[in-house]
């Protein structure tokens, strides 16, 4: 449009940052009410502030970068690890600086809501990717982000692009919201039904030494070590016999959910280290982060990483029935308490085969694991319609900015 015009970044605001600053040192960082929150990627979600679990400094570090207090009215942008997370400052619960992962545009002379949009706009990304710096910790400058240009429209056509981006924006962000809480629900839905059918005292009253008693005809109570074992030993993944067989790694396996995806052979991965070997008859749980519920049902006979239990049941415990017990909260949490490793937890053998819980007779662990397996599939099947508007709202909004700011073109 003609009465558009293109101008810098840096001549509609000023762009400060920690130039230099490698980060705080353990002695900068207090507790809440002693100090100043200092903003992290983490903070920012759907380009929006949130202030849970914020890190804090203390006044003497808060007060040296002035230039760097946020203020409402200021927007943050991320120029390395999380490039592109962007949020306009509209609140601040309390005085609050960044972390040397951000920069902060302060004075800005044209709508800031405006240039807030365009900040994380299609064309404004592909732009970044061009001008970004380094292979193990991609960076942004701030002089080439400040050289950066945008569409600049007269003032009344700024506040009218923003309103109308607004109005769209909270249309798609009600029809967001909705999809996430219906997944949030159907989740819960599993994790409550598979609780209850795992452990019959939860149906009827808390779970208690008291109660340890009263378990349904049939129904005993037994340690993980009475039901399953491990049989293989370390391989050497080089042996020619292993070379053509498929590796599930931990990050072969899909968190939650027990999927395998992306398998490769040993010869295509490279493999040297010692490896388990384990057919169909297992159940595969990583012990690396139990808290990621990374447990998986192969049926397909392969190597394993060291960093997982290849668990073959043994004395009336159906393979699929151990599957949901290592899925299950209460083993997940139990895993988590007992995990050593502050850095990376893992849940060593010993804690997991002294894992005690409910075990019902073989015919009954049919009739619970075809409920929920049937149950599975059609959470599986809701999840996957949520997860595709969440993706499609956030893909209109991608095409709703790149048409808007198409115009000053």
């Amino acid at each position: 449009m003609s009465n558009w015009e293109w101008k810098k970044i840096g001549d509609v605001a000023e762009i400060k940052g920690r130039i230099g600053f490698r980060g705080y040192t353990k002695s900068d960082l207090v507790k809440k009410g002693e100090g100043a929150i200092t903003l992290s990627p983490s903070n920012i979600k759907d380009n929006k502030l949130f202030f849970d679990n914020c890190s804090y400094i203390s006044w003497a570090k808060y007060d040296e970068s002035p230039e760097i207090q946020v203020s409402i009215g200021d927007i943050v942008f991320c120029k390395t690890a999380s490039i592109g997370k962007v949020a306009i400052v509209e609140s601040l619960p309390e005085k609050t600086t960044l972390n040397p992962q951000f920069i902060v545009l302060k004075k800005i002379t044209c709508n800031n809501k405006y240039l807030y949009y365009y900040l994380f706009c299609p064309e404004l990304k592909k732009k970044i990717q061009a001008i970004t710096t380094g292979t193990a910790v991609p960076t942004l400058s701030q002089s080439n982000f400040s050289a950066i240009k945008l569409p600049i429209p007269p003032l009344a056509e700024q506040k009218r692009i923003v309103k109308t981006l607004d109005e769209k924006f909270a249309k798609i962000d009600k029809l967001k919201t909705a999809a996430e809480t219906n997944l949030k629900n159907a989740k819960e839905l599993f994790e409550t039904t598979l609780e209850k059918e795992l452990n019959p005292l939860s149906r009827h009253s808390e779970r208690s030494e008291e109660s340890r008693a009263d378990l349904p005809s049939g129904w005993e109570w037994k340690t993980l070590g009475n039901v399953c074992e491990i049989l293989s030993d370390l391989i050497n993944p080089t042996e020619e016999k292993y070379l053509n067989m498929y590796h599930v790694g931990g990050a072969n396996i899909e968190s939650e959910t027990g999927r395998i995806i992306d398998l490769k052979t040993s010869e295509e991965e490279g493999l040297t280290s010692g490896k388990f070997v384990f057919d169909d008859s297992v159940v595969l749980y990583n012990k690396i982060r139990p808290y990621l519920k990374k447990v998986a049902r192969p049926n397909f006979a392969g190597i394993c990483s060291a960093d997982m239990y290849p668990l073959s049941p043994k004395n009336g415990m159906l393979k699929d029935f151990l599957y949901y017990i290592l899925i299950a909260s209460d083993f997940t949490d139990y895993a988590i308490k007992h995990s050593d490793r502050a850095g990376m937890p893992k849940l060593n053998r010993k804690a997991l085969f002294v894992y005690e819980f409910p075990l019902p007779p073989l015919s009954v662990q049919k009739e619970i694991v075809a409920r929920l397996d049937k149950l599975s599939e059609n959470v599986k099947r809701l999840e996957a319609n949520y997860k595709q508007i969440i993706a499609d709202c956030d893909e209109l909004k991608k095409t709703i900015l790149k048409q808007t700011f198409q115009g000053g073109n």
